[in-house]
């Protein structure tokens, strides 16, 4: 027989129902809660855990402060296509102002009045 068994039987015919609760997490071996650790162990554990807490969220808040922002400024320009004159078509416009640094950022208007917004870095 194994001793935390003992000691389990020999706290059970004992009348305190304390000392058979405080052996069950010992007996069925669970590893977040021992019988044995002092109250002095587990106010060290908490102490310790909340130390990391507050250092991994101060890393955290200095690394997101450091990272750099992405924003840019940029000259916006709408173009519109027709269908029926070549010059005017929305792809050769598009072709147009790619070849100056002009970037598509959104388009729409469907087939009847098509547009596309462009943006280039200033």
């Amino acid at each position: 027989m194994s001793a935390p068994r003992r000691q389990f039987e020999r706290h059970c015919r004992s009348r305190d129902p304390l000392a058979v609760g405080s052996l069950l997490p010992a007996l069925i071996g669970d590893p977040h809660r021992s019988a044995y650790h002092t109250s002095q162990q587990i106010h060290t554990m908490k102490k310790y855990s909340i130390r990391l807490l507050l250092a991994c969220t101060i890393a955290l808040v200095f690394s997101g402060c450091a990272t750099s922002h992405h924003s840019c400024a940029c000259d916006y320009k709408v173009i519109y296509g027709a269908h029926g004159i070549a010059d005017l078509r929305l792809e050769v416009q598009i072709q147009k102002a790619a070849a100056e640094g002009w970037q598509v950022v959104s388009s729409g208007g469907g087939d009847e009045k098509p547009f596309v917004i462009l943006c280039k870095p200033k």
